[in-house]
């Protein structure tokens, strides 16, 4: 993914929010640049346990990680039963933007993951540094799941 420039390297882990995976989440957490909470419009329960994998980010991951939720399903109104008012509350409250997403059609997948990529930059590349972080590349940390990748200006692709 490119914003304004910049290749942006996404790993993505996903837990499938099950319990077992909490005390690895931790791990992930510790280093985030960024994460994505995805709920089931279509399961109640869904908007719960959610609650409960934002509060394991806050409690965990970096103060300034950058974060968004991916309300999935959005193409199955008629089992929805999560609504947009609630979609709206949880995102006032804890400060986290939120996407309605299709995984089956795709519809605003690229436009969330670019959203949280935009946040990151703008978090981790501070103004008048990104010309010089172009000339040298740039990596947030060692282990992060969100790394950037910048081309170098002095090399060609593939190393020549």
């Amino acid at each position: 993914m490119e914003v304004d420039g910049i290749k942006f390297k996404m790993q993505i882990w996903d837990t499938t929010g099950q319990e077992r995976f909490k005390s690895l989440a931790k791990n992930f957490f510790r280093g985030a640049s960024g994460a994505v909470f995805v709920l089931d419009l279509t399961d109640i329960s869904s908007y719960e346990v959610t609650k409960g994998w934002i509060e394991q980010c806050n409690s965990h991951a970096p103060e300034n990680v950058c974060k968004v939720m991916l309300a999935n399903k959005y193409d199955i109104t008629e089992e929805r039963v999560i609504t947009n008012k609630q979609l709206d509350e949880l995102s006032a409250q804890r400060k986290i933007p939120y996407f309605l997403v299709s995984a089956k059609t795709g519809e605003n997948v690229n436009e969330a993951l670019t959203a949280l990529a935009v946040e990151i930059k703008r978090q981790y590349i501070p103004k008048g540094q990104l010309e010089d972080q172009r000339s040298r590349g740039f990596s947030l940390a060692e282990n992060y799941p969100l790394h950037l990748n910048l081309p170098s200006r002095d090399k060609k692709c593939c190393g020549s």
